[in-house]
This record gives C-alpha cells, structure tokens and sequence, in this order.
C-alpha cells in the first residue's frame, strides 16, 4: 500500500522534532522517496519539510515540473533545482536527494530514478546553516505549499548515500542500507489492515529505522493500494552499476561457468609457474586443463589433463584466479574448508616466485 496525499485539504505525515531527524545534512545527509505527483497547481509540493517557514525542504515544483532544494542559512538560504520537466505528473519515479551543508560553495546532488541529473543555483548560500530542530513533515510545508499524489519508501540518512545504493533503490529494492534515521515504507499504519481513511493519533506510519520516528498522519490522508515498482525480474541497467564488479587484467573464460553443487568449469585454464601452498604442499610445474571438468559426488573427471612436474597435495578443492589492476598478473589460490590454509601468491614472471601473506 501507499499513501494518498490531496493538495485541498493540506495532508501530510508529521514525523516529530527527535534529534535523529534534525540537522541531517551537517557533513552530508539524504532524503529519498518514491512519488507519483499529481497535477497540483500549488507553487511547489513539499515531499520533505523542516517546518511551514523558509528552512530546509525538498519540493516538486509545479512550474515546468522540477525538483527544488532549499537549506536555511544565517544571511541567505541556499537553494538548487533540476532542469526544467525532470519530474513527471501521474507517473512513479525514485527522487533522492544529497547534500553536505559544511560549506556554502557544496552543491547538492538529485537523483532522478537512479540518474544524477544537473543541478541549477538558483540561489547562492552564505553566513553558516541554520539549525532545524523542527518538525520534519512528509507532504507539507504550510499553506499553498502541499504535495498532491502519491508517496511510498520516504527515508532519510545522516549520511550521504552512494549512487549505487541510489540505483538499488530506484530498481525497487525496499530492504534496509543502514544508516537510516527515518524509514516510513508506507505499506502498512496502526490499527488499519486494509486501503482507507487515517486518522491523526491512531493510525501511525511505523518508523522502520528503529528511531520512533512513528508518521503521524494529518488531515486524514488515505492509504490505497500501491502499483510503485518492486524489486524484481524487470530490473534494467540501473541496478548494473550496483552489482557490476571490475576487473582488471586479462582473463578468459570460454564456455559456462556454474559453481553449486555440481561445480562445473568449461572451457579453458591454463597455469603456468611454480604454486606453493602452506608447508609440504607444493605443485610445481605446468598444468594444461582442456576440455571439460566436472566434481560431484564421484568426482569424476572427463577431458585431458596435463602434469609436469610433482604433484604433493591431498586433496585439491578449488582455484581461484584474479587479476590485480597493475601490469603484473596474480593468481591466488585456497581451500575453503582448510580454516589454517594460508593463501599464496606468486607474480606471472618466469621465476614464478611465491609469497605467503
């Protein structure tokens, strides 16, 4: 389930004053959410407000429809939007927001469904921040200034999230990424199983960050059902950047390769050198893999394999092999059920050195 906010009867979720929430952004905060606007013609639709005067806020605004930032400072309050029509009316999008408030010439940074977007200064900060131990409310910053629309996963952080944790969420993902100070999922109040009216006082958003932030909801907004995207098969290249690993070097790896329980290696390996492995367990030579190799329960093994040289290991689980991003190769290597197994390594040079970490 969501929640329905209407711009007419100024609804909004009021998550209390608790130290957790305030001052989020001194040495870098966030605050994200899940939204989908509707067509409101207020100036701009608070998401995220400390207090109904000039402080701290993140709004859609209504003109070319945008994002907007503002934080409070002692001579003049900074504040930064999106390009113009960055946000669409009436459907999903992940909004994310993060900004060190340390110094006056730091910008904050938007997120918009896991993309960080260009920031425009719209106004220049100067003196130091303000401090807003006020009331953080979800929805609302006073009159005309009240979002219209739908709003799931609103969170805050006292720290400043990593586009990859943005992309994971914007792909759906609803699990914690620690650190939160404020987590209202949306999907389920006090005292109300199913989609209806909330009433202030009784049916409270439960704060999932462990910090009782509890939401309580003003103005009777209405809990329905939520078609907001979910974790699931139709992730796109969003959440690649979160899962991607590099590697540097050259490696090749022709066929499949599936390690469960049957543990199966296709293709082609090749070592070449001298592997030394804790004491008296030392193979040295060459050794050629071609074909394909198969481990289960009879271990048997089909395809050639070529040995040169001695062979004095009792019992050989798996190989690893990586590249560090320098221009000497490394292969490491281990047995994962050896807990004292120390781990070798050896540079890709003809002497084939060995070193134990």
């Amino acid at each position: 389930m969501t929640i329905d906010l209407d711009v007419a009867s100024d609804q909004y979720i009021n998550c209390g004053d608790h130290a957790s929430v305030c001052n989020i952004f001194n040495g870098g905060g966030s605050w994200c959410a899940w939204i989908k606007p509707g067509d409101f013609t207020d100036d701009d639709g608070r998401v995220f407000s400390k207090g109904t005067s000039a402080m701290t806020w993140l709004a859609v605004h209504s003109a070319n429809p945008r994002l907007w930032f503002r934080r409070a400072f002692s001579v003049a309050d900074g504040e930064w939007c999106t390009d113009n029509n960055t946000i669409v009316t009436a459907v999903w999008q992940h909004i994310c927001v993060t900004y060190d408030d340390g110094a006056t010439t730091n910008d904050p940074t938007f997120y918009i469904n896991s993309v960080s977007v260009n920031v425009n200064e719209a106004a220049t900060p100067a003196g130091t921040r303000v401090n807003d131990t006020i009331a953080l409310r979800i929805g609302s910053g006073g009159a005309a200034k009240s979002y219209d629309g739908l709003i799931a996963d609103a969170r805050a952080y006292n720290r400043v999230l990593t586009a990859e944790e943005v992309a994971l969420l914007a792909a759906g993902y609803r699990g914690p990424l620690g650190g939160e100070v404020l987590w209202l999922s949306m999907n389920e109040a006090r005292g109300i199983l199913t989609p209806g009216t909330l009433t202030q006082g009784t049916h409270l958003l439960p704060d999932l960050s462990a910090n009782t932030n509890d939401g309580d909801p003003y103005g009777n907004p209405v809990m329905v059902a939520s078609d907001c995207p979910r974790f699931g098969s139709w992730i796109g290249a969003s959440i690649t950047t979160f899962l991607a690993k590099s590697l540097a070097g050259v490696f090749v790896a022709t066929g499949t390769v599936a390690k469960k329980t049957s543990r199966v290696l296709a293709g082609s390996l090749v070592l070449t050198g001298a592997i030394t492995k804790k004491a008296k367990k030392a193979l040295a030579g060459a050794i050629t893999f071609t074909g394909a190799i198969t481990k289960k329960a009879k271990k048997a093994l089909a395809g050639a394999i070529t040995f040169a040289g001695t062979l004095g290991r009792r019992l050989i689980l798996f190989i690893r092999v990586f590249f560090d991003a320098t221009p000497t190769a490394r292969v490491k290597y281990g047995a994962s059920t050896d807990s004292d197994d120390n781990i070798a390594e050896f540079d890709a040079t003809p002497t084939g050195k060995a070193k134990d970490y």
